[in-house]
């Protein structure tokens, strides 16, 4: 039984949000109808090459295409890939949402890194802000970009700082121990001649039911987040 507690405390502890490093969301347009913002601690560069997420929150509802018709957003984040030395940059996915805060998701859509409708960087317009921002942060003042974000270009803006050994985290470590642990549990219930065969295959449904109930909870609880 002890097993059995020690098993559901650590499924409801790996449901929740794992610590993740925290974004800087800097403006860089203010427009009309919408503010666009660049999370500095997420960009990365490679050579040429640098990718970072954009954050565009609307004044004003924008109508949005979806599989189940146009819908009014509120904000968009979106990973843009840059090549700096070509002026040109890419849309790599886009998540468009209901609401300001970014929360409840309408649209998804991800695509492969520069397609052949890349967009050119044209001068004096928002493209060139954005490029600025992230190729040439010298010209806008902004500081420069941040150490860790620079070794790795595949790097992701969130990271898990719990992890251990590559994506496993300690937590996902002890937890595969106690599941272990009890599947040692139901194979002695299962041999055990102590019980009747009806009370055993209780227990042993017990056994393979009970540690699931947490994530049974978060799976129909949970929110949408971005990618």
């Amino acid at each position: 039984m002890t097993t059995q507690i020690l098993i559901l405390g650590f499924l409801a502890a790996a449901s929740l949000p794992q610590k993740s490093a925290a974004s800087d969301w800097r403006p860089v347009v203010q427009a009309d109808n919408y503010e666009m913002f660049i999370d500095i601690e997420s960009i990365v560069r490679k050579d040429s090459k640098a990718k970072t997420w954009v954050k565009l929150i609307y004044k004003n509802p924008v109508d949005v295409e979806t599989s189940s018709g146009k819908l009014p957003s509120l904000s968009a984040i979106s990973l843009t890939s840059f090549h700096c030395t070509e002026r040109a940059y890419f849309n790599l996915q886009t998540t468009t949402y209901k609401d300001r805060e970014s929360t409840i998701v309408i649209h998804e859509e991800r695509r492969t890194d520069f397609r052949s409708d890349y967009f050119n960087v044209q001068p004096d317009s928002v493209g060139e802000d954005m490029y600025n921002f992230v190729c040439n942060p010298s010209q806008v003042g902004i500081p420069a970009f941040p150490a860790k974000a620079q070794p790795e270009f595949q790097a992701s803006p969130s990271k898990d700082t719990t992890s251990i050994s590559g994506s496993f985290s300690l937590a996902h470590w002890v937890l595969s121990f106690l599941v272990a642990a009890n599947a040692a549990t139901i194979v002695h219930i299962a041999v055990s001649n102590e019980t009747t065969r009806l009370r055993k295959a209780g227990w042993v449904a017990g056994c393979l039911l009970v540690p699931f109930i947490p994530y049974l909870v978060w799976l129909f609880t949970r929110k949408n987040k971005p990618s």
